[in-house]
């Protein structure tokens, strides 16, 4: 499929769906959107360039209001998710990309064996004010992940503008970001929670265990005869910041998804373990700073420890 003017592939109020070693070139909007599901499995796709359409009733290009991901989850059609079930999002590829290359669920922490999102890969998704590799947030089906613990884990995300990984969302107590690989991203990876006042100071967790985080690339950001140049400055992991207000992974949800726009909790604490930091320059090779860690540019003037 290639050149299409809307959604790749749209599948929404359907059962036993099995999309699998399809290539989406070229979509608007998205390369494969998912609403409210069950049993579906998503598998081997390839979802490139997806592209920039105008909304002519609007006059506003769609890239300024609106998501363009390669593969959406679950969280289109409605500002807090739709309800899916069973879903099955592994060894997918989406290169090039506007806002996201995808929105995807979690799993339950420690339960490495699940296959919501597993072995994905995201690169060169940037412009639009967005640029996340995945944004991943807990199963809405799932009492435990909504309310207790999340995890996600096996994604490598290469080559974007944002965070290779990000979550921003309200909910759970305890989020974990585990086994993955982010190469030369703009901002590494991150965490963001947001909570209920109630919550200030209860003992709110995020952790980052056993990743594997590369600073500069041999693949240039600028290269001679590519066509586009984009210099950033880098970091390896961005603070974890903990607020009031959380950011919907909706249509219509701030740009950039990391915009912590509320006043920070007290009780939060990060927790770094096993991770890797590799080939970090003071520099990049386009003369940008680079760094292994850096502070969410929209946080409060409150970090919690790390």
């Amino acid at each position: 499929m290639h050149h299409g003017f809307n959604f790749g592939i749209l599948a929404r109020f359907s059962k036993n769906v099995f999309l699998q070693d399809n290539v989406i070139y070229k979509p608007a909007l998205a390369g494969i959107n998912l609403g409210s599901m069950t049993n579906i499995t998503v598998d081997g796709n390839v979802v490139g360039v997806v592209r920039t359409q105008i909304n002519t009733l609007e006059g506003l290009r769609v890239e300024d209001n609106v998501i363009q991901a390669g593969i959406v989850t679950c969280t289109f059609w409605s500002e807090k998710g739709d309800m899916c079930y069973d879903i099955t999002m592994t060894n997918n590829i989406v290169a090039g990309a506007y806002w996201a290359g995808y929105t995807a669920w979690g799993h339950e922490c420690g339960v490495y064996t699940s296959n919501t999102f597993k072995n994905n890969i995201a690169h060169s998704v940037n412009r639009a004010q967005g640029g996340v590799g995945a944004i991943i947030v807990p199963d809405r089906t799932s009492k435990k992940q909504m309310s207790q613990c999340y995890e996600a884990s096996n994604f490598v995300a290469y080559k974007v503008s944002q965070e290779g990984a990000m979550y921003y969302d309200i909910g759970p107590i305890d989020v974990r970001y585990t086994n993955m690989t982010m190469i030369d991203n703009a901002k590494g990876i991150g965490i963001l929670m947001a909570v209920k006042a109630a919550r200030e100071y209860s003992a709110l967790k995020t952790n980052f265990t056993n990743n594997f985080i590369y600073g500069s690339s041999p693949a240039p950001d600028c290269p001679a005869a590519g066509g586009y140049c984009f210099k950033y400055t880098k970091c390896g992991l961005m603070s974890t910041v903990i607020v009031y207000g959380p950011n919907d992974v909706h249509t219509l949800m701030c740009k950039p998804y990391d915009m912590a726009w509320d006043i920070a909790d007290w009780g939060a604490q990060t927790t770094l373990t096993g991770n890797t930091f590799a080939n970090f320059k003071s520099r990049t090779d386009d003369g940008k700073r680079q760094s292994i860690f850096c502070v969410n540019e929209f946080a409060s003037d409150y970090i919690n420890p790390h």
